[in-house]
Order: structure tokens, then sequence, then C-alpha cells
């Protein structure tokens, strides 16, 4: 009854949902619609950075700054690399000549020091064409890269809070999805699953004989940050949810009948 661009074994939650709507009285497909956005909120769950805390976001947030820095020294981290390795004064020369612009004078100096520019090369900003160019189908940058020098560090700083607002952007493909789907009940989300990534939610239960919806998560790169045994997990919460949903009314019509 829910279908998915990624591998589902729906059987079991069929079955499932035929129960939970004998049980309620409820209409199948309205029970499906309801309940696409829990199976919504699982997935996205499910999509790396795993979860949906505090400790999830900083996860993502911490992959981020990890290829950003790959790609890319700002000047601190130069100057910090330079004391240890040359003293304070070669460091505070070369920090003076990038502050004031003089990247030619900065180069000189790298080329005196032996430091070449395969080792440590120095450039103007490029507002992350090189980080952009560098990140591979997964959108993040693969080891051995490495980084350049850039003389900018506001800007750089800033491209950094710019492009870590995106972390949560894949999980928040299923809840785009779940939203197409009318009465979809997609409880609580913090606001960085929440983006609006693409997605698409197919609606197919008004008059049919097998009432059931679609999920498709559009992101691009979806399967380098799901993989199949995180969706397998995802299911069976969600299968767990509906059998304690099924456990909670089959208790209250005891005793109401009972009484």
């Amino acid at each position: 009854m829910i279908e998915s661009n990624m591998t589902l074994n729906s059987e079991g939650i069929d079955a499932l949902f035929m129960d939970l709507a004998q049980l309620t009285g409820k209409k199948p497909g309205r029970l499906v619609r309801e309940r696409s956005g829990a199976v919504a909120r699982y997935f996205a769950e499910a999509t790396y950075p795993r979860g949906k805390d505090l400790a999830a976001k900083q996860e993502g947030q911490a992959a981020v700054w990890r290829d950003v820095g790959s790609v890319y020294i700002g000047p601190s981290s130069t100057y910090k690399y330079l004391v240890n390795e040359h003293g304070r004064k070669v460091a505070g020369a070369f920090y003076a000549k990038l502050k004031n612009g003089d990247l030619a004078g900065a180069r000189a100096m790298l080329q005196k020091l032996g430091l070449s520019a395969g080792r440590l090369s120095l450039m103007e900003w490029d507002d992350g064409a090189l980080h952009r160019k560098m990140r591979n189908s997964r959108g993040r940058v693969n080891r051995g890269v490495k980084p350049v020098i850039v003389s900018d560090a506001k800007s750089l700083k800033a491209y950094f809070k710019k492009i870590v607002k995106r972390v949560g952007w894949a999980k928040s493909g299923w809840i785009t999805a779940a939203r197409a789907i009318p009465g979809a009940k997609i409880g609580a989300l913090p606001v960085w699953m929440k983006q609006p990534a693409p997605g698409r939610g197919i609606d197919r239960t008004q008059g049919a004989d097998d009432p059931h919806v679609a999920l498709f998560n559009d992101v691009k790169y979806l399967d380098d940050l799901v993989p199949q045994r995180a969706i397998d997990g995802a299911q069976d919460d969600f299968e767990k949810s509906l059998l304690k949903e099924i456990e909670k009314v089959t208790e209250y019509l005891r005793r109401k009948h009972a009484a």
C-alpha cells in the first residue's frame, strides 16, 4: 500500500493496514494516506546523518566542515602551520602579506621557504568554485585532495555558513514527498529536515481496489546516503509502530466490550 524509490517489503505492511482498518472501521485508503507521513519520517531519520536530534545535525555539519577544510585553508590555519614549521616571525610576515592583499609577495615567500605549489598553493577566493568541482556524486570531497590557501577568511567563513544550511537536504526530500499526500500525518520534525528538497508524493487511494501511495525522494545522491539496510530498519520501525497501534486499539475494544 506504500511504494517508494527504495526497495520495500510491503507484504507485511499491507496485512497490518488491513487489520487496522478492520479494527478501527476506517477505510484502508484513509489509513494509508495518514500513515504515509510516518513512513516518510522514518525514512528521513534513516537518511544520513542518521536521526533527527541535534547530534545528527552536528554530525552532518562536521562532515561539511571537513570537506571545505580539505579544499581550502584560511589565513589563520596557514599562520599556525608556519609558526610550527618556521617560527612566528616568518608566519607573521606571511600573514601580513595575505591581509594586505599581496598575493604575489605571499607566493614568493612560500617559494623561498621551499614550499612548492604542489605542496602548498595560494589563490584568491573563488566563491567556492574549487569546492564544487572537487565534490563527487554524493556531494562529498574525496580523500587525498591537496588544499589551497585562500586569503579572504571572511568570505570563506560566509561560504561555509551558506552550504552548511544544506545539511538535512537529502532527508527533506522524503518530507516533501509526504506533504504532497492529503492528510499525511508527518509529526514534529526540526526545521533542518524540512527544507524544500525535491520529492514527489502520489496519492492512488481514491476509489481504488488497491489503495496505495508512492513516495519518491528525488535528491540525486540519495542512494549514497541511505543504504538498503537503513531502509530495512526504517521499515521495521514503521511496522512496529503499526503493531503497537493495533495492540492499543485491540485493548481499547476489549475493555469497552468488557464494561
